[in-house]
């Protein structure tokens, strides 16, 4: 069980990186047309049998994308203070080179995280098709939702809105991916009143004008279709009337 092993790389050297490759199977298996009754059943089955287990995957799964987000943005700050240095007249080469190579090593890890990070949305964006019970528990619900809205934030201040930047390279970090993933995961879940009123209590993060930017964004790059982007227009809708009675 793809779930159990998730849970049971806790305690595990380099969890991230397995976690990440439990994501990639489990999104196969998510998005499989041919699966899709199947998967629904096993869910349905699993929350009526198992809902400590999905409670702890959870749980895991929400803890590791806060984790992964701050360690990623924590890089990338490391690398754009390292890239703005100037080294000082008169350093020694081995200064020099020491500062080469702990720029090396951050971009590195950053390119692993937001590689990982992108492996938990992709997955995220199927799993919420079929269960989302114990994504929106009062244990991890506000968890949950700061960091989607957080997500989306850090992806709309850097995106570009061109496509060509921000497409993967060989199966690298994408931004475009990335955000499409997390879109799909608001398309998810934005019927149930307890996760909108999740969103717009966030005080760090939710701010309405980005979701109002995102109509235009995947118009020019085709990240949502038609169906979609209506039922974008009704979550925005949800999200005003849940701004308003606050």
């Amino acid at each position: 069980n793809l779930l159990e092993l998730f849970i049971d790389t806790e305690r595990t050297v380099g969890k991230h990186s397995i976690r990440a490759e439990c994501c990639k199977l489990l999104g196969y298996i998510f998005k499989e047309k041919s699966l899709e009754e199947q998967n629904l059943n096993n869910f349905n089955r699993l929350t009526q049998e198992s809902p400590d287990l999905l409670l702890k995957f959870g749980m895991l799964y929400v803890g590791d994308l806060s984790f992964v987000l701050d360690e990623s943005l924590q890089r990338i700050g490391e690398i754009n203070t390292q890239r703005n240095r100037q080294v000082a007249q008169g350093d020694s080469d081995e200064m020099y080179f020491d500062q080469q190579n702990s720029l090396m090593i951050n971009l590195e890890r950053v390119s692993s995280y937001l590689f990982i990070f992108q492996r938990y949305y992709e997955m995220g964006s199927w799993l919420t098709q079929f269960s989302v019970d114990f994504l929106l528990s009062s244990e991890i619900r506000d968890l949950f939702t700061r960091n989607l809205n957080y997500t989306l934030q850090t992806l709309l201040a850097s995106y570009a809105g061109n496509p060509q930047a921000n497409q993967a390279n060989n199966g690298a970090f994408s931004p475009t991916n990335l955000l499409k993933s997390v879109l799909r995961v608001y398309l998810n879940l934005y019927k149930r009143n307890e996760f909108t009123e999740s969103i717009v209590s966030d005080t760090r993060s939710f701010d309405i004008n980005l979701f109002l930017r995102i109509p235009v964004i995947c118009q020019k790059n085709q990240l949502l279709n038609g169906q979609e982007l209506l039922e974008w227009k009704n979550f925005i809708s949800q999200l005003q009337q849940k701004i308003q009675e606050k």
